[in-house]
């Protein structure tokens, strides 16, 4: 068969089974005691248009189709559908139908798809090819990947974030971090924090992709912050936020020293007990004029919040609002106080 033969059938059934669903995801998720032949006088005929798409593309194996096909979603709303009260036995056969049939089409999609993939099944589409493989391989060689590209129990996120930003780079693919996070199950890979500190860690990746400049992954960023205050008024900041209650009783002066680059720590971290716009306000007084480029991606390093890392995005935000809503002067006066005293 012809890929454009019957193509604006099959391709109309598509647009109405997405309508469909999107509007079975919209009444599932208000819970409005729907009652589901009256969704669309066409619902009933889901499982003969799926058919029809099945058979079309076993003939066809149309790469646009196939696209279609997987952007549908349909299984997780069909699967909550056939769970409900909304639908008689009848519907029910037929959806259950429908979902067997629809979940044999991406299965047979998947297998197209993996075997013009040939022995690189196992990857994402963007690094299925020689050349990544090829960069992939000198990671399985130095340790790092097992030979199912998966990090080995030893490697880092770090690690997992440079070999993803070489192989990316050398691959020229745009969205560096999208086949990694694929591949790896991994969405948080582009906000993990390189520790500049650990020269040796970061030295076993950049090692073996020698052609790529990493300053751009993120490894450049400092790990403490640039400031002209003497060592004498940083140990009484310190002492005053503790009294005062805006870091915990157990931060010690050595990684407070540490974050402000006079002394080395394996824990370089300070645990703030108050909230993000208190340490957005205190950071910004204090840090701002020497450490502008990066600096919430030193507080991350630098600072818990009640024991968790700060999100980057909403320490912005935060100093946004209130540059935005306040006046610096009167803010937090305590906080001032301490930092002008």
């Amino acid at each position: 068969m012809n890929c454009d033969i019957n193509r604006q059938t099959i391709v109309l059934h598509i647009v109405k089974i997405n309508r469909m669903i999107k509007t079975l995801n919209y009444l599932i998720s208000v819970d409005s005691g729907f009652i589901f032949s009256n969704i669309d006088p066409d619902i009933m005929n889901m499982n003969i248009w799926i058919k029809e798409i099945l058979e079309y593309w076993k003939h066809s194996k149309c790469p646009n189709i196939a696209n279609q096909i997987t952007n549908i979603g349909a299984a997780e709303s069909i699967s909550l559908i056939l769970e409900s009260n909304h639908i008689t036995n009848d519907e029910k056969t037929l959806l259950g139908e429908f979902l067997g049939t629809y979940q044999d089409l991406i299965k047979a999609i998947k297998d197209e798809k993996d075997k013009g993939k040939g022995s690189y099944y196992l990857l994402p589409d963007e690094i299925a090819n020689n050349k990544a493989v090829e960069l992939l391989n000198r990671s399985v060689d130095a340790g790092l990947l097992n030979d199912q590209y998966q990090p080995t129990a030893s490697t880092t996120k770090a690690q997992m974030k440079l070999i993803a930003y070489a192989v990316s780079t050398l691959c020229e693919i745009k969205n560096i971090w999208k086949p990694f996070c694929e591949l790896w199950h991994y969405d948080g890979i582009k906000s993990v924090v390189l520790p500049v500190t650990k020269k040796d860690m970061i030295k076993s990746v950049t090692s073996i992709y020698p052609e790529v400049i990493f300053d751009k992954s993120g490894s450049d960023i400092p790990s403490y912050y640039n400031t002209n205050i003497n060592k004498r008024k940083l140990i009484r900041i310190f002492i005053d936020l503790q009294k005062s209650g805006y870091i915990s009783e157990d931060s010690d002066i050595t990684s407070w020293l540490s974050i402000n680059g006079f002394s080395k720590s394996n824990n370089s971290i300070i645990n703030w007990v108050k909230d993000v716009r208190s340490l957005c306000y205190f950071v910004y007084l204090l840090y701002s004029e020497l450490n502008s480029k990066h600096i919430w991606e030193i507080t991350k390093r630098c600072f818990t919040i009640n024991g968790n890392s700060p999100n980057i995005g909403t320490m912005k935000s935060g100093i946004q609002w209130i540059k935005k809503n306040n006046d610096l002067s009167k803010y937090e006066p305590t906080l001032l106080g301490i930092i002008m005293n």
